[in-house]
Parts: C-alpha cells; sequence; structure tokens
C-alpha cells in the first residue's frame, strides 16, 4: 500500500499539499495540482492511515458515538432499539459527509469515556442519553468538544461547569410530542386515558414524554393512569379496555405500541381504534406501515446539527430543543 511520502514524491509536490488535498483544504493548491493528487489517489487506492494520524498528533477526523447506558443489561436493549439504529445510521451518514470517520461505543460509566479519549484522538463526541448527574464528571474527563443528545441540559449548568468548553445540546421536545398525543386523543372522545413506557428514571426520556401527558390529563381533569411495559401491562390494559375502563393509551415508543398491537390482536377481539385508540413516538418506518399514529422526530436533522457543532462550528454553547410533529393513521378515532 502506497505511504502518503511516496503519493507526495509521485506528485511532485510536499507531503503537505496531498494532506490539503485529502482533507479538503484547498484553497493554497493549484486546481492543476489537486487534479493530478486526486487521479493518483484513484489510480493507486491510497486510503489515509488514521491510526498514524492519531500516533503522529495531526488533526483528528475521527468522531466518537457514545451510547450511555447504566448496566449491560440497558446496552443490550439499547443496542438492538430501532432509534438508536436509525440515529447511529444518520449520525454516520452526516460524519461522512464532513469527510470524518465514526467510532460507536456503548459505555456503562465516565471513566470508560475519559479512556476511550487517551486511546484515541478524537475530533469530537457525540453522547446520547446520558443522565444529566454525570455532566460535571464527564466534562472535567475530555478535552475535546462534545455533542449531547437527548440529555436534558441547562445553558446555565453548562456555563457553570465548563465556561471555556465547546459543548452542544441537541434535546427534542419529549413533553410536548406527549402532551400533544394525549390532546389529540381527548379531543377525539376518549374518557379513559392511560401511558405505558419503559423505565421512569428521573431524567430518562419516558419520564419526560410522561410529565407532557400529565399536562395534559390534568389540564382536562382526567385522572393519571400510568403502567410499566410488559406483558402484564399490555393484560392489564386488554382487561380494562374490555370492561370500558380504558378507551386509548399513550405510549413511549413506536416499538412499544407495536408490541402492545400484537399482543392485543392474539389475545382480545378488540378492535383499534374503535375500542382502544393508541398513539406511539418517535414515528420509526415501521409506524407507517402498521398505519400507527404517532409523534415524529426529524432524526436526520438532529443528527446534522450535532456533527456540524463537531466539525464545523466554532461556537462555544449551541442549545437546541427540536419541535416534533403528531402524525395521524389509522390507530386512533
Amino acid at each position: 500500500m502506497v505511504t502518503l511520502k511516496e503519493l507526495a514524491q509521485l506528485a511532485g509536490v510536499s507531503t503537505m499539499t496531498v494532506s490539503n488535498v485529502l482533507n479538503h483544504r484547498t484553497d493554497k493548491v493549484s486546481p492543476a495540482t489537486r487534479t493530478k493528487i486526486e487521479a493518483l489517489v484513484a489510480e493507486l487506492h491510497y486510503v489515509p492511515n488514521q491510526n498514524a494520524r492519531s500516533l503522529a498528533g495531526a488533526d483528528s477526523l475521527l468522531i466518537a458515538v457514545i451510547d450511555y447506558t447504566e448496566s449491560v443489561e440497558d446496552t443490550q436493549l439499547v443496542f438492538s432499539a430501532p432509534f438508536m439504529a436509525a440515529l447511529i445510521s444518520e449520525l454516520e451518514d452526516a460524519v461522512r459527509a464532513a469527510h470524518h470517520f465514526m467510532l460507536v461505543r456503548h459505555v456503562n460509566s465516565v471513566e470508560e469515556i475519559a479512556l476511550l479519549q487517551q486511546n484515541w484522538q478524537l475530533a469530537g463526541l457525540v453522547i446520547v442519553g446520558m443522565d444529566p448527574a454525570y455532566l460535571a464528571k464527564v466534562l472535567a474527563s475530555v478535552q475535546v468538544p462534545v455533542a449531547f443528545i437527548d440529555t436534558p441540559i441547562t445553558e446555565a449548568t453548562l456555563k457553570a461547569l465548563a465556561p471555556a468548553q465547546r459543548v452542544g445540546v441537541f434535546a427534542l421536545d419529549d413533553a410536548g410530542g406527549a402532551r400533544a398525543a394525549a390532546q389529540e386523543l381527548l379531543a377525539g372522545g376518549a374518557k379513559h386515558l392511560g401511558f405505558l413506557g419503559y423505565s421512569f428514571t428521573a431524567n430518562g426520556v419516558e419520564s419526560r414524554r410522561l410529565s407532557g401527558y400529565r399536562e395534559a390529563l390534568q389540564a382536562s381533569g382526567e385522572p393519571v393512569y400510568v403502567l410499566p411495559a410488559g406483558e402484564a401491562a399490555f393484560a392489564t390494559v386488554a382487561w380494562q379496555a374490555e370492561h370500558h375502563q380504558l378507551d386509548a393509551v399513550v405510549t413511549t415508543a413506536d416499538t412499544l405500541a407495536a408490541q402492545l398491537i400484537a399482543y392485543l390482536r392474539e389475545h382480545t377481539t378488540l378492535q383499534i381504534p374503535q375500542a382502544l385508540s393508541i398513539v406511539g413516538f418517535d414515528d420509526q418506518p415501521f409506524a407507517s406501515w402498521m398505519n400507527l399514529t404517532t409523534v415524529a422526530q426529524d432524526t436526520t436533522a438532529r443528527a446534522k446539527a450535532a456533527i456540524a457543532f463537531l466539525t464545523a462550528s466554532q461556537a462555544p454553547i449551541v442549545m437546541t430543543t427540536q419541535a416534533v410533529t403528531l402524525i395521524r393513521r389509522g390507530t386512533t378515532r
């Protein structure tokens, strides 16, 4: 395999000139030289040695995407989740478009994040779903720009903990989405609503969506009914719907809505949405196949914004909250 030095010799230019062309820094390179180098790269199938770049202390093109979970069991669950797979795919597309490379890692502690930075020269970090209780420790252990996705952090907190560090927060209006879902069900005539979610950790996505659901029901005067995910909860939903004690359910994920629908179809004769309306969250591709009413988020836009912050922006702090959209389909009246 040809080296950078050999490529420069063949082109009759310095290694710095070749490096500038490879990294799209061509403002000081003539068009003829750029064309010559690009032709040699294609002809010789030259691939930059990213490990050598790191060891040499050159500018890094490596972005680490970290999914932070509390346990190995949570990691296995998240790794198989359609939303996480979709997010990783969108992040990879954005990283590739920025001419960078991506490393994906699931971690269960802040120490693992620090170790990752020690072992790899990184251009930046994307951290997904971290409890903000660990924020101070994470920011103290990293020296590269960080983009947080699905991690509730305030600008005041960031300025207090990392006044000189580049940090971006790319949030979603989780509460607003669940509130809109509950309001839609109430407007459709539902009288007995339930909420079905996964683990309700204090700062988790499910808890933020639950808060929006509570707001809608408290404003309407309806009682707030909440169930944890699982087959026992599906059986409870089925029994209550059959006995006219429940006529609508807001779920925290399309996957959960799909599991509930599958259970009801197998174990009951309940008709959806006539006997029970169901709303999902995320608008995964299968939601349209199932004709599922859901709260849609733009995963592509959030991924692009996070990577643009790490690779192109020089802003010290970026705070965004992406709006959501209720998609009405066939599982609600």
